[in-house]
């Protein structure tokens, strides 16, 4: 099943674009995701984080290199949890709006009082 990509704009000032792409692909382990078509052709495009809940936990690969300035990973975040929140209401049809706020209630929370503390290694 292809979806057409759903284009997210972001704030005024800001000159990116962000393409939400659904594709089925053959994945290398039973478990990942397909890397989006337009990521996957362009030469210069790069995988930035993935993340796998496995054995309980999250287990994470990040490219720090990527950004200089850490607050870039704030906005990324902010622009996943919108991705997130439309995917919600595309395939479970929850209100995009309703999806993007437990989102960031839990964000909240998780800041807060955080269930785990990350790991190097």
């Amino acid at each position: 099943m292809n979806v057409s990509p759903a284009a997210l704009v972001g704030e005024p000032g800001r000159s990116a674009k962000l393409r939400c792409e659904r594709v089925v692909a053959m994945p290398k382990h039973p478990g990942e995701l397909p890397i989006p078509p337009v990521a996957e052709k362009a030469h210069k495009g790069v995988e930035i984080a993935r993340v796998w809940a496995a054995r309980g936990g999250q287990h994470v690969t990040i490219r720090t290199e990527i950004w200089e300035d850490p607050a870039a990973w704030g906005i990324m975040l902010v622009d996943l949890a919108r991705h997130v929140a439309n995917a919600y209401a595309e395939d479970e049809g929850m209100d995009a709006e309703a999806a993007l706020e437990r989102i960031k209630e839990g964000f909240d929370a998780e800041w807060g009082h955080p269930t785990d503390e990350p790991k190097l290694g």
